[in-house]
């Protein structure tokens, strides 16, 4: 503080600053400087030719370099009117703040005959190892110059003493220098030049900001220069020149709409995109328009959002309908990004999706989907979604409306498992429920007939359809539909119902021929009988009566058969012998076709007897017997064939959905 002791006396304001530049305590006994205060910016009170000027030097103080800077400067007074001081500017020794000293008459050059020579107090800032630091005299030539100085230059101290400051600058760079060298020749202010190019000795270009500041000595005018070298921050500068030009580029040919807009509504920037959105003309057509201002922003609360985002400082996304000044009808989606400096936001990035047509189609979509619910709804059919759980269960996660048309059970049953699938099923088919469930588990696409019980005690037939999607190596989700077959299979009877009766015509004729022949082998004998019914003749009379026993049994048995046939009767299982049933179906065919149609039976006698229908296996080989004959208008060969059959590799690929057994293999073949 010993600086400061040495201008108590004088008629003076000292002002302590920070590092920031901002009034710490402010004392002194000049009325005109009296609003400054403490919390004050330099910025404030000095000019802005004087601040350039200082800012560079105040910057350059260290811990190592504490001698004052003197010169004078202007300062705004309390009629903000600029009034010029001698000055001292310094740093404090005990604390990392500085000082500048205010004089209101002009001591200066007193002062400076008490010290030592002016270039003996800049001495120390030649020896500034930072920056480099030189002196001229008229006419811009070099009078010294420091270490740092030639070496950002390249150039040695003694080829550039004598030497005018133009050998530093390109020929193009003269003309812009010209304004700033006149300037600092006719007045005492300094000039501060925030970017300028030198030339080095090898022919590169040195990026520096340079500060000049006149002063005198023994009636000599000369010129300190301070320049610092800027060039890694130019360079940052033209890369960020070159990625904002980039970032320009790539906002101006994004997809969506792009438009950046300050806190007074002011548009700063607008892509391509959002003009082709809007159906804008140009794009200062919009950047002349105050968003604030624009009637229907209002009206769709479009400019509501914009505030809130400025206040709140938070991102906002909204869809909207809107019509644009150019009468362009659309939907909209907008996002709202803050750009917050300093806590606040000071600009508001917008990002604008067109989804008209998006929206147009979405309506189109839901009107598809409600067609397609309605067809579901009124078709024998619903779709279905399940999960399986570790123990190998079905959790159903989605039912069309279609499930209670047919089960009775409303979707929500099922997938709150109120009532199970399972339940569902006819005792007399959970077989081949089970094997259809397990199919699905192993991932196969599967389908299966079965019989459902509906919660009103319906009996229906269904079709279950399944596509498992499998993940890894089990199956998490299985996708699928169910279809009411019930009036499909009662068709199904029908048709073989009339099949049967149509059989019956093809054997009505042969089996009345049969019937006449039996009928007429009786009345033959019973005439036989009237001519011997004598005692003597009793023996031949009961061998008679015998054959008339035989006769009449057999036309009981083809009775029987034929009854048997045409009656529609229910599944009545029970063991069954297939070789039996071809027999029978043979006994009933071999009077009543064509006889240029032989019959060969290869019937395997190892074959045991099997849980089934007779009546309806009988039926099948009937059909499959009747197609072949049909197949034969000129006659030829019927053969049947059974045989027992153990799965094997090929059996399995040609039926992949039978388990491993024993199966009975039935072959009706023609010539």
């Amino acid at each position: 503080m010993n600086i400061i002791k040495e201008w108590k006396d004088l008629k003076t304001h000292l002002i302590i600053f920070n590092r920031e530049e901002v009034v710490e305590n402010v004392s002194g006994n000049i009325p005109s400087l009296s609003h400054i205060k403490r919390g004050t910016k330099l910025s404030d009170f000095l000019s802005q030719e004087h601040y350039l000027a200082v800012e560079p030097i105040i910057k350059s103080f260290s811990y190592d370099y504490r001698e004052p800077y003197i010169t004078t400067g202007e300062f705004i007074d309390i009629k903000n009117e600029c009034k010029e001081f001698p000055v001292v500017y310094g740093m404090l020794e005990e604390e990392n703040n500085f000082y500048l000293i205010i004089m209101d008459s002009p001591p200066l050059n007193e002062l400076l005959s008490e010290r030592n020579s002016l270039r003996e107090r800049w001495k120390k800032i030649f020896e500034n190892p930072v920056h480099g630091v030189f002196i001229m005299k008229q006419g811009g030539i070099y009078v010294d110059v420091n270490e740092k100085g030639c070496e950002m230059v390249g150039y040695k101290r003694e080829e550039i003493l004598g030497k005018p400051f133009t050998m530093l600058l390109f020929d193009k760079d003269d003309e812009f220098l010209k304004g700033y060298t006149e300037k600092v020749k006719k007045g005492r202010k300094g000039i501060y030049i925030p970017v300028l190019r030198l030339k080095k000795k090898d022919g590169t270009p040195l990026w520096v900001s340079l500060t000049v500041i006149p002063f005198m000595e023994h009636g000599k005018r000369y010129y300190i220069g301070i320049k610092i070298d800027i060039s890694k921050r130019v360079k940052i500068e033209e890369k960020l020149m070159k990625s904002e030009e980039l970032y320009l580029k790539l906002m101006d040919h994004m997809p969506i709409g792009v438009l950046s807009c300050k806190k007074d509504g002011t548009i700063t920037f607008v892509n391509k995109k959002l003009l082709q959105i809007l159906g804008s003309p140009s794009e200062q057509s919009i950047k002349d328009i105050n968003i604030f201002k624009i009637e229907n922003l209002e009206k769709t609360g479009i400019l509501t959002k914009f505030k809130e985002c400025f206040e709140k400082n938070k991102y906002i996304y909204f869809e909207t309908e809107y019509t644009s000044l150019w009468n362009k009808n659309l939907v909209l989606g907008i996002h709202l990004i803050p750009i917050v400096e300093m806590g606040n936001t000071q600009q508001v990035l917008t990002l604008v999706e067109d989804l008209t047509e998006k929206e147009r189609t979405l309506k189109l979509l839901r009107e598809k989907e409600e067609q397609m619910r309605l067809l579901l709804e009124n078709l024998d059919v619903y779709l279905w979604q399940a999960k399986i759980d570790e123990n190998g269960n079905f959790n159903y996660i989605i039912f069309t409306e279609g499930v209670k048309k047919i089960t009775g059970y409303s979707a929500e049953d099922f997938i709150k498992g109120k009532i199970k699938w399972q339940e569902l099923v006819h005792p007399a088919d959970e077989d081949m429920a089970e094997q259809f469930d397990r199919e699905v588990i192993e991932g196969k696409i599967t389908s299966a007939e079965y019989r459902i019980i509906s919660k009103d005690g319906e009996v229906k037939w269904v079709k279950d359809y399944a596509f498992p999607v499998v993940e890894g190596e089990s199956v998490k989700i299985i996708n699928g539909y169910t279809v009411d077959i019930t009036n499909e299979k009662r068709l199904q009877n029908q048709l073989i119902q009339s099949q049967k009766m149509e059989a019956i015509g093809t054997l009505v004729s042969g089996i009345v021929h049969d019937f006449n022949n039996l009928m007429a082998a009786i009345l033959g004998y019973v005439e036989l009988l009237k001519m011997e019914a004598t005692k003597e003749h009793r023996s031949n009379l009961l061998s008679n009566l015998k054959l008339i026993e035989d006769t009449v049994q057999k036309a009981s048995s083809l009775t029987s058969q034929l009854l048997s046939f045409i009656r529609q009767e229910g599944t009545e299982e029970k063991p069954v012998d297939i070789n039996r049933c071809v027999e029978n179906v043979i006994n009933i065919l071999k009077n009543s076709i064509d006889r240029r149609i032989s019959i060969a039976l290869d019937l395997d006698k190892s074959i045991k007897e099997t849980l089934g229908d007779p009546t309806r296996i009988e039926q099948v080989i009937m059909n499959l017997c009747l197609n072949a004959i049909q197949a034969m208008p000129h006659g030829g060969k019927l053969t049947i064939e059974t045989k027992l059959i153990k799965t094997d590799e090929k059996f399995k690929v040609l039926h992949p959905s039978l388990k491993e057994d024993k199966y009975i293999k039935l072959t009706v073949s023609d010539t």
